[in-house]
């Protein structure tokens, strides 16, 4: 940020002085312009031009370059000019404070749409692989996909101290990984946490390496398009690449059976990769919170905590909406077919007590009436579906995300 500001700085003390010194050269008596007849001069366009394109701070350096200027160069100092090139560049530094923020704040939510969009779609893949796996190494593989997925998460939520190299054996079981290493980024670059077999080093300038950096995707030997002449110490490298395009970890794989070493074989580790890096950088800062309430799905909280981050910086609303309904009353079906009802965004999770059961429902995006819209189409969906008197027993209460975590989820725990 302060590189940013120093880079804005003097781009706009570069650019107003130019104009200035060529006003000089051009005309030698008037370099401003300011004597050309009119309201309107010159040098005003600089001004509105940086103003627009780097907001308040350049349209002030441009101002300063304008009164030193008039000061020096004209015998009488123009100040009703002065301060109408001063009112104009409040306006438009506000102009443009107003649309950077609307701007930031739809990157934002663009940035969570696409998270899920992801997400979403690594669902997809895990669930077609699961498939693929039933059907052809049902008796072989002693493991499934979901199972995979759960030990990672309960690996990290134990905080195991062994957290990578257990991760490396689990998947070494279900992928047949015989030999290679994880690394994890950290602020000094890459730091070797776990190795399976006998391991292996990273060397930045080996072919698959730089090829995994460049294309931020899994490469191996058989696709690789190199020339014959040039080797690779690895038979795979496959990088964990967060939304930002930021490689956050990579596995090198030395040694695999060659029937395994398969784009399909490769893309199940790397979603297993993608998972262990989400699972685990999502989860910091949360332990505590888990622990205070365990009932709550972990997902929860974390969706939970970006909403809030978007309310704390850019006023975004989001609701929850807890149904609540006794337990004897066909609880399963009736949960069931109100998360039919839901966006792909939105997240359910739910929370057991003593006589009723609750189902807690995070909307993303959207406001008090706009949840009450919702409650409302899910009643009619349950109605339709189990008639009026099972609608009748479903109760609902509608909460705002608010601007802590700890004290949304005590309300939620609360109701």
């Amino acid at each position: 940020m302060k590189n940013k500001k120093l880079k804005i700085f003097f781009e706009s003390l570069i650019l107003s002085v130019l104009f200035v010194l060529f006003g000089f050269v051009w005309n030698n008596d008037d370099p401003l312009f300011l004597n050309i007849g009119g309201n309107i001069t010159y040098y005003i366009f600089v001004i509105i031009l940086l103003t627009l394109y780097y907001g308040l701070l350049s349209g002030i350096v441009s101002m300063f370059v304008f009164g030193i200027s008039a000061f020096i160069l004209y015998e009488e100092f123009p100040y009703e000019t002065f301060f109408w090139y001063l009112l104009i560049t409040f306006i438009l530094g506000e102009f443009f404070q107003y649309w950077d923020r609307k701007k930031e704040r739809l990157e934002e939510e663009n940035n969570f749409l696409k998270e899920k969009i992801e997400e979403l779609g690594r669902n997809f893949f895990m669930l077609k692989i699961s498939h693929d796996q039933i059907e052809k190494n049902y008796v072989l593989k002693p493991l499934s996909i979901r199972s995979v997925l759960r030990d990672i998460r309960m690996m990290i939520l134990n905080k195991e101290i062994d957290l990578f190299k257990n991760f490396l054996m689990l998947i070494s079981r279900f992928t047949n990984i015989d030999g290679g290493a994880l690394y994890i980024y950290e602020e000094k670059g890459f730091k070797k946490v776990a190795q399976i077999g006998k391991g292996a080093d990273l060397v930045d300038s080996d072919p698959l390496v730089k090829q995994a950096f460049i294309d931020k995707t899994s490469t191996y030997i058989s696709i690789n398009k190199l020339g014959d002449d040039i080797k690779s110490k690895y038979l795979a490298v496959i990088p964990a690449v967060d939304i930002n395009g930021n490689i956050n970890g990579l596995l090198l794989i030395t040694d695999m059976p060659f029937l395994s070493l398969n784009k399909d074989n490769l893309l199940t580790v790397s979603v297993f990769l993608t998972y262990l890096f989400d699972e685990y950088n999502l989860t910091k800062g949360l332990e505590d919170i888990i622990i205070r309430f365990p009932n709550v799905h972990i997902s929860f909280i974390k969706e939970l905590r970006k909403l809030i981050h978007l309310r704390n910086k850019f006023g975004i609303e989001s609701s929850i909406v807890v149904f609540f309904i006794p337990k004897e009353d066909f609880l399963d079906v009736v949960f069931t077919e109100i998360e039919r009802g839901l966006r792909g965004f939105d997240i359910s999770t739910r929370c057991g007590e003593i006589e009723k059961e609750k189902l807690i429902i995070l909307l993303p995006f959207t406001g008090d009436i706009a949840a009450v819209e919702f409650i409302n189409r899910i009643k009619e969906r349950v109605e339709d579906t189990f008639g009026e008197e099972l609608k009748a027993k479903i109760k609902s209460r509608i909460l705002t995300v608010e601007s802590d975590l700890e004290n949304t989820l005590k309300k939620v725990k609360e109701l």
